[in-house]
């Protein structure tokens, strides 16, 4: 713990999947988190509205951050998983916008855990900033956890909160109702959603995800890259620099490495979970898809928090849905928020928002707000690093909404 302390606020460049902003990056992003929106990937559908042309999906900025060792570096023996996190947008991503993505580490501290007896709690600092004039395009603060793998195999069966887990079945009605479902989902579009035809308590959802498989995550990485994808030559180097990295099958010694957590079940059973389980970037894209959806081509999405709770594992669908909480106008924009949860066949997953400015039939179209300061220009306060404000969005309780899901198993704590 010491040594991670001596790296706090010290900012560095990450490493980029995408290195422009191109039709093509933006296509394979929204094709990896399966986004259907034309704004974000057909080019004469966006040249039609208000921004002239493709912009892309908003956690498309999660491209621009690969490397390893966002937990916290590395520790053998020691998992990482993201846990939560809380976006700020100040302008969309356009077309051949030059964008370097920094981050760094700010704060950790020790915390007790049902899962594997405590866990070490990593707060890091994440921003994008537009290369061409240094403006910010986007800011967040995250949350890591981590954990000491043989800790939570050893309570797996026994103390865990998921030692009940088991597969859940579709039977032929189940999945009927899913595919009706999917078939539901609508996408505005290009019919503007005005802030004085909203009001608190007004319905945002759902939207539904297929079942979770290795598949969904692998696609994902084809849009956003991943920190341990590479191979041959690429890969030894990589171990031969950190060996940490290299997290050898339990059976048989065969170098791999521990992200496979999210498409091996041997793996994330040795690493203490039931099954093979998803990621929190894609599982907030997929709530930040609802809100696209519904909010439209004219608005623009100003914030996004999401805490995980809970894992959605092998063949859980994750059924997302929210409601309008505030709405309020700051400076020139018309802002509503909206509280969402995640809900899957066996708990509640996650929970969070999204604050989105609206055009208004009275104030005329969005206005984007004011660039953000850089953080790395903030002062470090050693006594109080996180403030207050992002420690009550990172571990936000639950809200109170009734479940989404139409699917139940008995096996979870819902």
């Amino acid at each position: 713990m010491e040594r991670i302390a001596q790296r706090f606020a010290s900012w560095r460049p990450d490493v980029p999947w995408w290195r422009d902003c191109t039709r093509d990056a933006f296509e394979h992003y929204a094709l990896g988190i399966g986004n259907a929106n034309p704004l974000f990937q057909d080019e004469e559908y966006a040249a039609n509205t208000r921004w002239g042309g493709l912009v892309a999906h908003p956690l498309f900025l999660d491209s621009f951050g690969r490397r390893a060792g966002q937990g916290g570096g590395g520790f053998p023996g020691v998992h990482a998983t993201h846990a939560s996190l809380f976006w700020t947008f100040y302008k969309p991503v356009t077309l051949g916008l030059r964008i370097q993505m920094k981050s760094c580490m700010w704060e950790h501290y020790l915390a007790p855990s049902r899962f594997a007896g405590r866990m070490l709690d990593v707060v890091r600092r994440h921003a994008w900033v537009d290369e061409d004039d240094g403006t910010m395009i986007a800011n967040n603060w995250g949350l890591v956890k981590r954990w000491e793998r043989d800790a939570a195999r050893g309570r797996r069966d026994t103390a865990s909160p998921h030692r009940d887990w088991r597969r859940h079945v579709y039977t032929d009605e189940e999945l009927q109702d899913l595919w009706e479902a999917y078939d539901a989902i609508e996408v505005r579009g290009a019919e503007p959603r005005y802030y004085e035809d909203v009001a608190v308590g007004d319905k945002v959802g759902p939207y539904i995800t297929m079942p979770y498989v290795g598949r969904e995550i692998i696609s994902y990485y084809m849009g956003t890259g991943a920190p341990f994808m590479m191979s041959n030559t690429n890969m030894y180097n990589y171990f031969k620099r950190h060996p940490g990295a290299n997290v050898p099958d339990p059976d048989t010694q065969t170098p791999d490495v521990p992200e496979r957590t999210h498409y091996d079940q041997q793996f994330a059973r040795f690493a203490g979970f039931p099954d093979m389980f998803d990621v929190l970037q894609p599982r907030s894209g997929y709530g930040t898809t609802m809100v696209t959806n519904w909010m439209g081509d004219d608005a623009f999405l100003r914030e996004l928090s999401m805490l995980g709770r809970r894992p959605v594992a092998y063949g859980d669908v994750c059924w997302i849905h929210g409601e309008i909480t505030e709405k309020f106008q700051r400076g020139d924009e018309n802002l509503v928020k909206i509280v969402m949860v995640y809900d899957s066949q066996k708990w509640r997953a996650s929970w969070g928002h999204a604050l989105v400015s609206l055009p208004s039939r009275e104030r005329g179209p969005v206005v984007l707000p004011e660039p953000g300061i850089d953080p790395e220009t903030e002062p470090y306060d050693k006594e109080n690093p996180t403030p207050e404000y992002a420690k009550e969005i990172l571990y936000q309780p639950e809200p109170d909404l009734p479940d989404a899901a139409f699917i139940k198993d008995e096996v979870g704590v819902r």
